[in-house]
């Protein structure tokens, strides 16, 4: 039968860091505009150049975009002290989007920012209470493996719906997983299915191939070996750094129970639902 590899992504020492900008109140529109549109175009002078002020003068979507310059060296050298002083500006008017990245940094911990787990924890929560998607994720993650707080399940899937039904695909992958595995909710192929599926088609490696491995052996759907060739055909070519070892290993295997005509027809389908940017791939 085909391994399963199970990836449940549980959170590292070291945090990815994903700024998420949400909206807030503004003191001059046209400026912040353009000083973010000038961020997204990595022109990090003049994003500065217009930001800046707008953060001193306590704008907090402002404040965190300069303070994400700080932390990731746009612009400028890595400075994380000076990330940390605007994030805890604008966390302090409670602008989630920075209290998110605030506990990222103090998971990380970084030169002249200690590692906090504690305050790292009490920031993401924070964020997470005022709907931030990728805090809830990463709260989720922080009961299932049991960091820094009592590993609870229930916990965990509270936080993964919170932000899946947000559409977050980390969040999305998480709870299909509790769900197949029947950990903190009652256990059902069919829901892990919907979720997978969900967080498949926003290109998450991971789900892709434990949908694959579903369609395999008939769980939550009916057993399809060509669905399964082409999820995980999607799941193993999805980087251009080569293809991922663990799909391309459970594509090879369910390979030998096709024939080179059904082979070719998964290919295909893998093709037509790549191109349809995934709404076409049932």
């Amino acid at each position: 039968m085909t391994a399963h590899f199970l990836r449940r992504v549980l959170a590292p020492a070291v945090l990815v860091f994903a700024m998420v900008l949400g909206v807030a109140p503004m003191a001059r529109a046209g400026a912040l505009e353009d000083g973010l549109k000038a961020y997204g175009k990595g022109d990090y002078a003049a994003a500065r150049r217009l930001l800046v002020p707008l953060a001193e003068k306590g704008d907090p979507r402002a404040q965190t975009t300069v303070g994400a310059m700080n932390e990731d060296a746009q612009g400028g050298p890595h400075i994380y002290q000076e990330a940390e002083r605007w994030y805890l500006k604008a966390a302090n008017q409670a602008y989630a989007p920075a209290q998110y990245a605030l506990g990222v940094l103090y998971a990380n911990g970084h030169t002249g920012v200690a590692r906090n787990v504690p305050e790292a924890i009490k920031w993401y929560r924070l964020a997470a209470e005022h709907g931030n998607a990728p805090a809830q994720t990463m709260l989720g993650l922080v009961y299932d493996g049991g960091l820094g707080v009592a590993r609870n399940g229930v916990e965990a899937v509270k936080w993964y719906r919170l932000a899946a039904e947000q559409g977050d695909a980390g969040a999305q992958f998480q709870l299909g997983y509790k769900y197949e595995a029947g950990e903190g909710v009652d256990q059902s192929d069919r829901q892990a299915v919907i979720w997978y599926r969900k967080a498949a088609g926003q290109d998450e490696a991971d789900a892709q191939n434990n949908l694959a491995f579903m369609y395999s052996n008939g769980r939550g759907v009916a057993t399809d070996i060509v669905r399964a060739y082409m999820w995980y055909d999607l799941a193993a070519r999805r980087t251009d750094a080569g293809e991922d070892p663990d799909a391309k290993a459970n594509r090879d295997s369910v390979a030998s129970k096709l024939t080179p005509a059904q082979i070719a027809q998964a290919r295909d389908l893998a093709k037509a639902c790549r191109a349809s940017h995934f709404n076409r791939c049932d």
